[in-house]
């Protein structure tokens, strides 16, 4: 690094260009200490959403067996004569 030639006598800068320097590498360590505490709760935070993510496949999974059982039992109590269980639709009614 070369100096620059300068006319005017330093008037106090450098001190300045240092506290400002000081500030910005107590400012990166902060940033470094939140990045350790961050990363894991990041990798936490990704696999719960995974396994939310996961529930509506599931429970789609669950209720499509249950609908279909549910569908099947209709189609088998309710023939399309209008009888149920052997009785007509007129005797279930009264």
């Amino acid at each position: 690094m070369y100096a620059i030639p300068v006319k005017d006598p330093c008037d106090g800068c450098h001190s300045v260009k240092e506290a400002a320097i000081a500030d910005a590498l107590r400012r990166i360590g902060l940033c470094e200490a939140a990045a350790e505490i961050l990363t894991p709760l990041t990798e936490r935070l990704r696999a719960a959403l995974s396994h939310l993510q996961q529930v509506p496949a599931d429970l789609g999974e669950a209720y499509e067996l249950v609908y279909a059982f549910g569908l099947l039992v209709v189609l088998m109590l309710f023939r399309p004569n209008g009888v149920f269980l052997g009785r007509s639709a007129t005797a279930v009614r009264a």
